[in-house]
């Protein structure tokens, strides 16, 4: 027979330290998912599984953002102007307007996907060259950015 834990007597840990950090996001009007506490001994559900092999997937590839912006039509439009200086952009990677919410606002990132770090950054380098603006998304950035991806 074990003897009962008194769980009072046990110290905070990291677990704590994410929870503060988690919600001072929160209150700063970030979209926060508390996934940091939970229950070891039952699996995380499915959803959330298949959310996470997602993310993984996306983890392994670089991205190149052309433009956020405050409706969708626009960030086509600006795909499609690029598109007509650099034709062969959209068979260089998967083309996506992402939309990315906060507590205040919609925004609608035209990103290029699909890309490894050597790929995405001569891709940014054309894109800066025919006067685009472009900014490459690294792996990490990317899977962190995925918390905030509806579309």
């Amino acid at each position: 027979m074990t003897a009962p834990v008194n769980r009072g007597a046990i110290p905070p840990f990291l677990v704590m330290e994410v929870m503060r950090a988690a919600d001072a996001r929160a209150a700063a009007g970030d979209d926060v998912f508390h996934l940091e506490v939970g229950q070891p001994s039952t699996a995380a559900p499915q959803g959330v599984l298949d959310a996470a092999k997602a993310a993984d997937k996306q983890a392994i590839t670089w991205s190149v953002q052309i433009g956020a912006f405050s409706r969708p039509d626009y960030a086509q439009r600006h795909l499609a102007k690029l598109a007509g200086v650099l034709p062969d952009l959209m068979r260089k990677a998967k083309v996506t307007i992402e939309t990315v919410t906060n507590s205040r606002t919609l925004t609608y990132r035209a990103r290029l996907h699909g890309l490894n770090e050597r790929q995405a950054h001569d891709l940014c380098r054309r894109i800066r060259n025919v006067k685009f603006d472009c900014l490459t998304i690294a792996p990490a950035e990317a899977s962190l950015a995925a918390g905030n991806y509806h579309g």
